[in-house]
């Protein structure tokens, strides 16, 4: 029942009858904010689909003993995330995905998917088309954060991943940017002004 609820909402350019298919070989499940749906250390093959909520990928510093945020995912940013090297290589996960607020996600096993590519050309081309898709766009993203100055970056976050500043806690996309809450406050309060 769950599901159909957000069958609909899934806008991904696939046929129904693929559509179909994947709804078949996927679980549903619902992770409460500020817990892990991966842990550091991990093993997964799983890609999962960000249907309501979002995560965020948080590598350790043991230098400092926190974690840090290096990408975000959500239902209307980025909605298949995985951790790639666990997915790809099946090594324990270095990175963590945790929900900043209550999510609900369709998990997806890689022997279905990669069984679905054989099986259908228009899925291994969506499959393939879209692990580059979120590689390239992860690369601009970083990219742009070392290039730009921290108001010039929340200039570009604003203009180009709004989803990104209208949903992810402050204290994420600080993280992520590499600067305090606090002075992200600060760049924050000079564009409401």
């Amino acid at each position: 029942m769950i599901l159909r609820q957000y069958r609909d909402k899934i806008n991904n350019g696939l046929s129904s009858e693929i559509n179909d298919v994947l709804f078949e070989i996927c679980d549903f499940i619902n992770v409460k904010g500020q817990k892990n749906l991966v842990s550091i250390g991990q093993r997964t093959s799983d890609i999962y689909y960000v249907l309501k909520g979002g995560f965020v990928s948080q590598c350790f510093n043991e230098k400092h003993g926190k974690f840090h945020t290096v990408d975000f995912y959500l239902d209307d940013y980025q909605s298949y995330m995985s951790v790639l090297g666990a997915y790809s290589n099946n090594e324990k996960s270095s990175f963590q995905l945790k929900a900043f607020a209550n999510s609900d996600v369709l998990v997806y096993q890689k022997d279905d998917l990669l069984a679905l590519t054989e099986q259908s050309d228009e899925f291994h081309q969506f499959y393939y088309n879209s692990i580059i898709s979120t590689i390239v766009n992860e690369n601009k993203l970083r990219a742009k954060k070392l290039t730009l100055s921290s108001e010039e970056f929340y200039a570009f976050l604003l203009k180009e991943y709004l989803p990104i500043v209208k949903k992810v806690p402050s204290k994420y996309i600080a993280e992520y940017m590499g600067i305090s809450p606090q002075w992200l406050s600060r760049i924050k309060h000079n564009y409401q002004s």
